[in-house]
């Protein structure tokens, strides 16, 4: 289906371009704030067995590693019981899905697809009406915990065991639940209604899994048998669980290698929400040109080193300034590096602009 949309290209840039900001000036302060919480529980920690409570460690940060001990799970509505200490119940509905395009005429054209989704895709504001799902789910997604777990001494609460992965699959399913539900098995994986292995809108799929890890490792303060959060100076917490046999410094070097692949990711991120934002900007004026073909070449390409190198240089200052606080030698540097950039970047179109004018005569 297509449809003439009004022309709102430079409106969408500005929106991506604040988005983009805003991303990068928050991921900057959540960078620093973390890397300042691991500075800070690595001069604090200490290491301390899970097999006995030392009341000289109450209000401390400790790091402990053991077996997980616990009485397993169960999901009462289906019946399903597990030896771990969290369960998951992921429920899935048949619905349409969506999918817009715009042409470079600003044409949009709409597609609709079936597909098996945990959310409940909204079909109120699909272009094409007769496309319509279900408002809400029979069931929901749901996570169950062992109130009772323990590492050695320590009890586990659910924020903690949250952090469990499900990795075992539940494989099979009481019959009385089955016949209950009209449930049928598919792949030793879901249980749905689906009739002929043919699935029809509104149709529910449901999987679950469970944790099956012997051994946990905890990083938090130890109040007694309880465990809290360490809060650093920079208000952030550090509450960590992780499956195997891992001492404070082990934890600490994942969330360290962890927090700087997240970095980078949104710094790519926020980088090229910016640049698209500005190609967003000029694109209504890249279509004017194209009706020169020569002269829409042209700026095409000037255009694009142009968003390519004010995309980056924005990041860079926007970087530079949320460090500056923190950093400042470091922003300083930053923020030579983009205003470089951008002096090259028009030096450069420039050049281009003067060598491409005897071309066209």
């Amino acid at each position: 289906m297509e449809k003439k949309k009004s022309s709102g290209g430079i409106l969408v840039g500005i929106i991506l371009i604040i988005v983009g900001i805003v991303l990068l000036w928050w991921n900057e302060g959540r960078t620093v704030k973390t890397t300042q919480m691991i500075s800070e529980a690595k001069e604090e920690y200490v290491d301390v067995a899970s097999d006995k409570i030392s009341k000289k460690y109450n209000n401390k940060l400790i790091a402990t590693t053991g077996t997980l001990e616990t009485k397993g799970t169960q999901d009462d509505m289906f019946n399903i019981k597990t030896p771990g200490a969290k369960l998951t119940r992921i429920v899935e509905m048949y619905q349409w899905e969506e999918k817009c395009t715009t042409n470079s005429n600003d044409v949009e054209t709409c597609s609709y697809k079936k597909v098996w989704s945990d959310e409940v895709i909204d079909s109120n504001d699909f272009d094409d009406t007769s496309y319509t799902n279900p408002d809400s789910m029979p069931y929901e997604s749901k996570e169950f915990y062992d109130n009772t777990a323990k590492l050695g001494k320590f009890h586990l609460n659910e924020e903690l065991l949250s952090q469990l992965s499900t990795n075992e699959q539940v494989t099979t399913l009481d019959e009385n639940t089955i016949t209950q539900y009209n449930m049928t098995i598919e792949n030793n994986k879901y249980y749905t209604n689906v009739k002929n292995n043919t699935p029809e809108i509104g149709d529910i799929r449901i999987s679950f899994s469970y944790n099956n890890s012997g051994t946990v490792s905890v990083m938090a303060v130890q109040n007694e048998e309880e465990l809290s959060p360490f809060v650093a100076s920079s208000g952030y917490k550090l509450y960590e669980l992780r499956e195997g046999t891992m001492n404070g410094e082990t934890i600490l070097s994942f969330l360290t290698e962890e927090n700087n692949s997240l970095k980078w990711i949104l710094r790519g991120v926020g980088t090229l929400l910016v640049i698209i934002g500005f190609a967003a900007m000029v694109a209504p004026l890249q279509r004017l040109a194209n009706f020169i073909p020569i002269f829409g070449t042209i700026f095409g390409w000037i255009s694009g080193v142009i968003t390519l190198v004010l995309g980056i240089g924005i990041s860079l200052l926007v970087i530079a300034i949320a460090w500056f606080r923190y950093r400042p030698i470091l922003s300083i540097c930053l923020i030579l590096l983009a205003v470089l950039a951008i002096i090259l970047a028009k030096k450069f179109t420039k050049k281009k602009e003067v060598n491409n004018i005897p071309n066209q005569q």
